[in-house]
């Protein structure tokens, strides 16, 4: 789910990746604007912060969060895209 940055996973980016290498013509300006905006999130030391603390209730019921060594890997992820 790309709408919630706190949901952004290597596997969801690696799979949205791959897809669009196949269909590269589905890159539209919706999805590049929401991208750009979970990037200005990780480049806001503000709002890196309030993403790192705040929790996540998942189905189980449990709480979900990205990991710090995750957050450059996303970040990464999210550039390549383009």
């Amino acid at each position: 789910n790309l709408a919630d940055i706190r949901k952004l996973c290597m596997p969801l980016l690696d799979g949205l990746s791959r897809l669009l290498e196949l269909l590269s013509n589905c890159f539209n300006v919706t999805l590049g604007e929401k991208l750009l905006d979970h990037m200005r999130k990780f480049a806001d030391p503000d709002s890196l912060n309030k993403m790192r603390y705040n929790t996540l209730t998942n189905e189980k019921g449990g709480s979900a969060r990205m990991k710090p060594e995750d957050e450059v890997q996303v970040a990464a992820s999210i550039i390549g895209l383009f």
